[in-house]
């Protein structure tokens, strides 16, 4: 049971630690397109993201990815949403 619970809280910690890295990632990403660095995303930063991460304009139906971002529905994108 020693082995087993040493290898389990091992694979925890290495969860833990990458899902902390990519929590970073995507801190760093965000304020990359946090254009005028208000903490947030409006529509246009978003578009600017996918224009920067060439994505074609007619793959992403803008309005939905924005909505289905903006979880309480109050116009901007908050990294925390």
């Amino acid at each position: 049971m020693g082995a087993y619970k040493h290898n389990y809280d091992a694979i925890i910690e290495q969860r833990a630690i990458a899902a902390k890295q990519e929590l970073a990632t995507l801190a760093e990403a965000f304020m990359r397109y946090d254009g005028d660095g208000n903490g947030h995303l409006d529509r246009q930063e978003l578009e600017a993201a996918l224009a920067d991460l060439e994505v074609p304009a007619g793959e992403v139906d803008v309005d939905n990815l924005f909505k289905s971002l903006d979880a309480n529905s109050d116009g901007v994108i908050q990294l925390t949403e």
